[in-house]
């Protein structure tokens, strides 16, 4: 093959993959990039609470409701320990309603709470205190 038929052919090549190319990015192109329509989802708004009722509570609440279930657990596994029911020695419904209604961490409801906690572990002979070891007599 001579070197011009062999220029002519790699020449037309070029052009027909050049012509190729073109008509591809046409193609594509063309195309929708996305529905004209999406369909309408189901998605909850950005921060929104995972179960029911937790709208309605703000930050200290939640920490008061928290504090609470920790105590009243702390309580249980004490009463266990000792052998006798916790449903006695735990604080009262309206010292908890109190402690919900006002719920600032350092007001005098919460603090009635924690130290119904501190007296009921003090008659099981134990503290509040984690680090405290349990002590063989109830504090006064």
């Amino acid at each position: 093959m001579a070197p011009r038929r062999l220029e002519a052919w790699l020449a037309a090549g070029a052009t027909v993959l050049l012509v190729g190319q073109f008509v591809l990015l046409a193609v594509l192109r063309a195309r929708p990039e996305a529905p004209e329509q999406l369909p309408e989802l189901d998605v909850p708004p950005r921060n929104a609470p995972f179960a029911e009722g937790e709208a309605e509570r703000s930050g200290p609440v939640e920490a008061v409701v928290r504090l609470d279930q920790l105590l009243a657990e702390r309580l249980a596994a004490a009463a266990d320990r000792a052998g006798t029911d916790p449903a006695r020695l735990a604080p009262a419904a309206a010292l908890r309603a109190a402690a919900l209604a006002h719920p600032d961490p350092a007001g005098p409801e919460v603090g009635a709470l924690i130290e119904a906690y501190a007296r009921a572990l003090g008659a099981l002979g134990e503290s509040l205190d984690a680090g405290a070891p349990p002590t063989s007599t109830p504090a006064p």
